[in-house]
C-alpha cells in the first residue's frame, strides 16, 4: 500500500513538470505571435507614417532651394544661401532597420530655355543686358520732366535696401499743365520681421487723396543689404502705364523721395518748339532677339520602402514630384500669362541659369545646397510673337501647363493666337496674341506688336555639400 502512494505522488509530480514545459511553451508562442504581428501589421504603419512625415520635410526644402534661386534670379539677394536636405532615412521601431538612403544629384546646363521673337521694341532693361541696351540714370531728388507726349521706358534703381530704411519711399507723380495730379506710383519700404515688405501702390490722383487702384507687394529674406533694386514702372499688373497713356498732353513727371537713395532711367517723347523728340536711350528695336539659358536641374530621389517613392526635380524654377503613377507640379513655374483689357498679351517669364559642378550625394547626411548669385538680367518689350522651347523630362506636364496657363487668359488656339507642341524631350510655345501675324511687319513699326514681354534670367551658382 505504501508502494503505491509513492507511485501515485511520482506522477502527481511529472504533471507538475510538464504543466510548466506546456505553460512556457504556450507564453513563448503568445510571444511570437505579437511579436509577428506588431511586425507584419503595425510596423509597416509607423514606418509608413514616418517616410511620410520626411517627405513632407524633404519637400518644404526643396521649396526653400527654389526659394533661395528666384531671390538671385530676380536681383533680391546678392549674398550666398544655404539650405539642408536630409539624405538619411530615419527608422522609428526597433523591429525595422533604416530605410534607403537619399540620392540628390545636380546637373548644371544639362536643360535649355530658349526664347525667340523675329523683332522686340525693348522698353527697359537691366545693364547687363545681352543686346547691350543702354539706359541713362539720373538722380531722383529735386527731378521734373516736363512737356511729355509720350512715356516708353521709366524704371527705378534702389540703390540699397535694408531695415534701417523701414518708412522710406519714391514717388512718381503725372501732372498737367495746371499741376493736378492725374496719377501717383509710390515705392515704399517697411518690415515684417525678420523680412522687408517692399509695396508699389498706385493712385488715380495722388496718394494723400486718390483713389488707390493697384497695391503690389513682395517679401526680401533679409539676410543682407540688397543692392540695385529694380522696378518697372510700367509694368501693366501696377497700372501706372494705364495713367500715363490717357495723360492729356503735354504732361509733366515729378520724382521725389523722402530720403531714399534712388534714381531713374526714362525713356520719352518730348514736345519743344522744333516738334517732339525722344529723350532718353532705350526703347529701341531688336530685330530678331535670342536668349538662351542653360538652366540645368537638381533631383532628390526619395526609394521610400513603406511610403510610395518618390522624386523632386527643380528644373526651369518649377519643383515637380514624380512617382510610379506620374508626375505633377508641386510648385509651379514663376511663368505666368494674362491678357489687359486692351488685348495686349503679358508673357513674365523667370529663368534660373544653374551653374557648378555635376554632384551626386547619397547615405545617412545631410548636405547642403549653397546658391550665390553670379549675374541677372532684365528685360521688358513688344513683340509681335514669342517663341519658347523647354527642355525637359516632362514634356506633357510642362505642355498641359502652358496650353492651360494661356487658354485661361482667354486666348484660343483653335483661332491661332497660340501653339503648344509638345515632343519628346521638349516643348515648343508659340504666343501670337489677339493679332496674330503671320509676317511682322518690319522694323521701326511695331504695330502689330501685342505681345509683351517681361523676361528675368540669371546665373546662379549652385554647391552641395555633405
Amino acid at each position: 500500500m505504501k508502494a503505491n502512494r509513492r507511485s501515485r505522488n511520482s506522477f502527481r509530480n511529472e504533471d507538475d513538470g510538464v504543466s510548466v514545459v506546456v505553460g512556457a511553451i504556450l507564453i513563448g508562442a503568445i510571444l511570437v505571435t505579437l511579436m509577428l504581428t506588431i511586425r507584419l501589421q503595425f510596423v509597416p504603419q509607423w514606418e509608413k507614417s514616418s517616410e511620410s512625415s520626411q517627405m513632407q520635410t524633404l519637400q518644404t526644402q526643396f521649396i526653400s532651394v527654389k526659394s533661395d534661386i528666384d531671390e538671385h534670379t530676380q536681383n533680391l539677394s546678392h549674398a550666398a544661401l544655404s539650405q539642408p536636405i536630409n539624405l538619411g532615412s530615419e527608422h522609428v521601431s526597433i523591429f525595422s532597420s533604416a530605410g534607403n538612403p537619399r540620392t540628390l544629384t545636380f546637373a548644371p546646363g544639362s536643360q535649355a530655355f530658349a526664347l525667340s521673337t523675329p523683332k522686340i521694341r525693348i522698353i527697359s532693361g537691366s545693364s547687363t543686358l545681352p543686346v547691350g541696351l543702354p539706359e541713362v540714370w539720373s538722380d531722383i531728388v529735386g527731378s521734373q520732366v516736363n512737356n511729355l507726349n509720350v512715356v516708353s521706358s521709366l524704371r527705378l534703381r534702389v540703390h540699397e535696401l535694408d531695415k534701417s530704411h523701414a518708412g522710406e519711399w519714391v514717388r512718381i507723380k503725372i501732372v498737367d499743365t495746371t499741376s493736378q495730379p492725374i496719377g501717383t506710383l509710390k515705392f515704399l519700404i517697411s518690415v515684417d520681421s525678420p523680412d522687408l515688405v517692399l509695396t508699389i501702390q498706385t493712385f488715380d490722383t495722388d496718394d494723400a487723396t486718390g483713389n488707390l487702384i493697384s497695391q503690389t507687394s513682395s517679401v526680401v529674406h533679409q539676410s543682407t543689404a540688397v543692392q540695385d533694386y529694380y522696378v518697372n514702372a510700367l509694368d501693366p499688373n501696377y497700372l501706372f502705364n494705364q495713367l500715363l497713356s490717357v495723360a492729356p498732353i503735354p504732361f509733366t513727371l515729378l520724382l521725389e523721395t523722402n530720403t531714399l537713395v534712388a534714381d531713374f532711367a526714362l525713356t520719352a517723347l518730348q514736345g519743344t518748339g522744333s516738334g517732339a523728340v525722344i529723350i532718353g536711350a532705350s526703347g529701341f528695336f531688336a530685330e530678331p532677339y535670342n536668349r538662351n539659358v542653360a538652366t540645368g536641374y537638381l533631383e532628390l530621389e526619395a526609394r521610400n520602402r513603406y511610403f510610395v517613392p518618390q522624386s523632386f526635380i527643380l528644373e526651369h524654377g518649377a519643383i515637380i514630384l514624380e512617382q510610379d503613377d506620374g508626375a505633377v507640379f508641386k510648385v509651379k513655374p514663376t511663368m505666368t500669362a494674362s491678357l489687359t483689357s486692351g488685348n495686349i498679351t503679358v508673357v513674365a517669364l523667370t529663368a534660373p541659369g544653374l551653374l557648378g559642378d555635376s554632384v551626386t550625394s547619397s547615405g545617412a547626411t545631410t548636405a547642403t545646397v549653397k546658391t550665390t548669385g553670379i549675374d541677372r538680367s532684365f528685360v521688358s518689350g513688344d513683340t509681335p510673337q514669342l517663341n519658347l522651347t523647354i527642355q525637359t523630362r516632362f514634356p506633357e506636364l510642362w505642355a498641359d501647363y502652358w496650353s492651360d496657363t494661356l487658354a485661361a487668359t482667354g486666348l484660343s488656339q483653335a483661332a491661332g493666337e497660340f501653339n503648344v507642341t509638345q515632343n519628346a524631350d521638349s516643348v515648343d510655345v508659340l504666343v501670337l496674341g489677339r493679332q496674330p501675324t503671320a509676317v511682322p511687319t518690319a522694323t521701326p513699326n511695331c504695330d502689330d506688336c501685342d505681345v509683351h514681354l517681361m523676361l528675368h534670367t540669371g546665373n546662379v551658382l549652385v554647391t552641395v555639400e555633405d
